[in-house]
């Protein structure tokens, strides 16, 4: 039983790692398009270049640095440590 939760656990772990390792962001389960950055992202990027470290402030108040990246034809800043969430997401 421990191994089994062990080894469940470490591939839980080794997926969540690649997607944020990953240049690309998930995409949504469906298929779908992944939603666009928001536009305070957008915006931190607007007179940078790509891999030019950026920050903004979120919709939230929530301080956010990273890097500009390319997404989706959209140079936006994609903050460091964390992969790309929904905007319906409770998070």
């Amino acid at each position: 039983m421990k191994l089994s939760l062990i080894t469940i656990m470490l591939a839980l772990f080794c997926i969540s790692f690649s997607a944020i390792a990953s240049d690309n962001p998930p995409q949504p389960p469906d298929g779908s398009t992944p939603p666009a950055p928001p536009k305070e992202a957008i915006t931190a990027c607007a007179n940078l270049t790509e891999g030019t470290a950026c920050s903004f402030k979120g919709m939230r108040g929530e301080n956010f640095t990273g890097v500009c990246k390319l997404m989706n034809s959209t140079l936006s800043c994609m903050p460091s440590g964390m992969p790309p969430k929904r905007p319906d997401s409770n998070q």
